[in-house]
């Protein structure tokens, strides 16, 4: 399923949900462990430069579960799923993203989050991060800045987390960043 597929039928499911579930939009989004908040990345360059952006939380992932039987499994344990893809229109605005994902990088270094996984290629770069507490993951934060394709990603994922069933979450709804995650951490194939 590609990305636009995955939101237009994703909006009409929240749209439903909304309806259905008018508290699930009252969920204190930043009281969720593992929850990072990515719109400084759009803040930096303009939402003209947004491709792709979707925000599942709360009551309203559950609701959307609901709806698609599928995705309920694969969502199981997640309260937070938000992933935003960025145009990249010039060499200042890559730097600036850049910097930012850097900036980002060491703010959650310094809240307890790990790196999971660095990539750095030719005009790529990709940093995997993860919140653990005692016994589980709590979060993943994905940030991608592809010269190649002109974009940058930002995901991130909270609740009880399982790294598979999170890149089978990034291969279904055809989101750079989680697709391969089993590549980026270093696993083998």
């Amino acid at each position: 399923m590609t990305a636009g597929r995955f939101l237009r039928h994703a909006a009409a499911i929240a749209v439903l949900a909304a309806v259905a579930f008018p508290a699930a939009a009252a969920d204190p989004v930043d009281k969720i462990a593992g929850y990072v908040d990515g719109s400084e990345f759009v803040r930096l360059v303009g939402e003209d430069s947004v491709s792709v952006e979707i925000n599942f939380r709360g009551a309203l992932l559950r609701a959307v579960t609901r709806f698609d039987p599928d995705l309920s499994a694969l969502v199981s344990g997640l309260e937070s799923i938000h992933a935003v893809i960025l145009t990249l229109d010039d060499d200042e605005t890559t730097e600036a993203l850049r910097a930012k994902v850097g900036e980002k990088y060491r703010q959650l270094a310094g809240r307890g989050w790990e790196r999971l996984g660095l990539v750095r290629g030719e005009g790529q770069q990709v940093q995997v991060l993860v919140l653990n507490d005692e016994e589980t993951i709590r979060g993943l934060v994905v940030m991608v800045v592809d010269e190649n394709e002109k974009q940058m990603v930002f995901a991130n994922v909270a609740g009880i987390l399982d790294l598979a069933r999170i890149e089978q979450i990034g291969k279904s709804m055809d989101l750079p960043g989680l697709t391969d995650l089993h590549g980026a951490t270093g696993g083998d194939e």
